[in-house]
């Protein structure tokens, strides 16, 4: 899968940050990326849905019935890393979208190249459609680094008050 964005936690102990994510995650066996995490909202202690893998743990972020229009993104943490870093990629719906719309915007572009009598309604509406993409994406990226680092806030304070 295509990744698009890496990003490091700095400071923070890696056992932390893996004590963290397994903790306020939903353990889950099949592929995150046609799972409906709206359906395991009924949990407020859990943040994620997860799935780990030999060499990987993916997560996505569970989500209310009403940020379901937001394009979902599965969090991939490598073990060898030790939880140093995590990177981000679209589920495959959201990547059928984005296709979808991209090849519509060619489409459209080819369309007014060819004839003489074209509207701009239909590129409008596609490109219209493509930022509000690119803008839940990153609303979407907000709001799962933001969970992402209130685990590992909530981890770091009750690892600080066992001991």
């Amino acid at each position: 899968m295509l990744y698009f964005k890496t990003i490091k936690i700095e400071n923070t102990d890696p056992e932390i940050v893996e004590k963290a994510v397994r903790a306020f995650s939903l353990k889950r066996l099949t592929s995150l990326d046609l799972i409906t995490s709206s359906v395991s909202y009924a949990s407020e202690d859990k943040y994620f849905l997860g799935v780990e893998k030999s060499n990987d743990l993916f997560i996505t972020r569970v989500r209310t019935p009403i940020e379901r229009i937001f394009p979902k993104l599965i969090v991939r943490f490598k073990k060898e890393n030790e939880f140093t870093s995590y990177q981000i990629r679209y589920s495959l719906p959201a990547i059928a979208f984005w296709l979808l719309n991209v090849v519509g915007l060619f489409a459209d572009l080819f369309y007014l190249l060819t004839t003489d009598d074209f509207t701009f309604e239909g590129l409008f509406l596609i490109t219209l459609i493509i930022v509000f993409f690119l803008l839940f994406t990153l609303l979407e990226l907000t709001f799962t680094r933001n969970r992402i680092n209130k685990a590992i806030e909530k981890t770091g304070v009750t690892e600080f008050l066992s001991v």
